[in-house]
């Protein structure tokens, strides 16, 4: 829905997990337009710990407009200067979607695109993932309390193939993400979403 900030959280934890998997000093580019920064705001610095990852190595873009967000992405992902690229970015033709995947494998750097739940129609992403929030889960100590995170994950699309939906818990201070048990007792609860597709290492593609 409009505004889910789950979507966020999603995203972080695909760099968080982008970050342990290649360790780097690189900076990550997050880049976005001046209409998205006055309708959601920026970046908590603070909460960017809260997942493990450095503020410092954040590099901030804003962009006037699509088009030159556009351009920010393209010329980002061939430099090869960054472990991840950011942006938030809505109306992109599939011929605009293809080049940036181009970009992606000549630069060897993972671009992820954060768009709005309303943006539809083909892509060249090596996967598209729709997130949605869900209710937290129960509270051991306080049941007045809220649990850990959750979070709905839906694959729609996937160079593998393979696609699907999956209910996920996590704590912004740990990785990686667990399955939601559909069982009541949840001492049987956790065990390692392994199966879900990731995000490949270097110049493969990227996820929208």
């Amino acid at each position: 829905t409009y505004g889910d900030p789950a979507s966020i959280g999603f995203l972080l934890l695909a760099l968080k997990a982008q970050s342990e998997n290649t360790p780097s000093d690189a900076p990550i580019l997050w880049a976005t337009t001046r209409h998205q920064i006055h309708d959601g705001g920026c970046l908590f610095a603070p909460g960017l710990l809260a997942f493990n990852l450095d503020p410092n190595r954040f590099i901030m873009v804003t962009a006037k407009n699509d088009t030159e967000l556009l351009w920010v992405l393209e010329e980002a992902t061939r430099a090869k200067s960054f472990a991840a690229v950011v942006g938030h970015i809505q109306d992109l033709s599939f011929t605009q979607t293809r080049r940036l995947s181009l970009a992606t494998q000549q630069g060897a750097t993972p671009l992820f695109l954060h768009r709005p739940h309303h943006c539809q129609g083909a892509s060249a992403a090596f996967s598209r993932w729709q997130i949605e929030s869900q209710g937290s889960a129960k509270n051991p100590f306080d049941e007045r309390a809220p649990g850990t995170r959750q979070l709905r994950a839906h694959l729609l699309r996937c160079r593998t193939g393979q696609t699907g939906s999956w209910s996920l818990e996590y704590e912004t201070s740990t990785y990686p993400l667990l399955m939601v048990p559909a069982a009541a007792n949840r001492k049987f609860a956790p065990h390692v979403a392994s199966n879900t597709p990731r995000q490949p290492k270097g110049g493969h593609g990227f996820a929208s």
